[in-house]
């Protein structure tokens, strides 16, 4: 999937806690969204990895040390990400809801590029099975999830603005 693609998981997953914890606070979609974009680290080409020259060089180092798709596509990974932003809130007298938004998205990506016919394997290093459908990277098919998506968002948003309760 494309960054864009992670991007609207990402706020699509982090949505029903939004409204159920963070209502107000939009640095939570923040972080969903970095979550979201955080497993393409991996890859020098990514969104994240284009952010700045920074980011694009140790994507570089990452890479050459695991290829796409391996170990920063895994639950455990997840996991780490959490646990470092959770060490960080607390230091930082933050709230936890950042890393839990950091987490939710993560998973959003891991979810979508299971869609991918590649896959992932969540598991890994303790189980081999890839998870893996359909949708190819940069495909029409990409481009329709994303359009749907899109929709799916406007119109919750929609809803949670009243747009659709009747005049009386």
């Amino acid at each position: 999937m494309l960054g864009t693609t992670h991007i609207v998981f990402g706020m699509l997953f982090a949505l029903p806690f939004y409204m159920g914890w963070g209502e107000g606070d939009l640095v939570l979609f923040g972080f969903a969204i970095l979550g979201s974009l955080l497993p393409d680290f991996d890859h020098p080409k990514s969104l994240i990895s284009k952010i700045n020259p920074m980011a694009q060089f140790v994507s570089r180092g990452i890479s050459k040390l695991t290829p796409h798709r391996k170990h920063l596509h895994t639950l455990i990974a997840a996991v780490v990400a959490f646990i470092v932003t959770a060490l960080l809130a607390l230091y930082f007298s933050a709230s936890l809801l950042y890393p839990f938004f950091l987490f939710i998205g993560y998973i959003s990506h891991l979810a979508a590029d299971s869609l991918n016919p590649t896959g992932i394997q969540w598991l890994m290093p303790f189980r081999e099975r890839k998870v893996n459908w359909k949708i190819r990277t940069g495909t029409q098919h990409e481009k329709v999830v994303l359009v749907l998506i899109l929709f799916l968002l406007v119109f919750i948003g929609l809803w949670q603005m009243g747009f659709f309760e009747p005049y009386s």
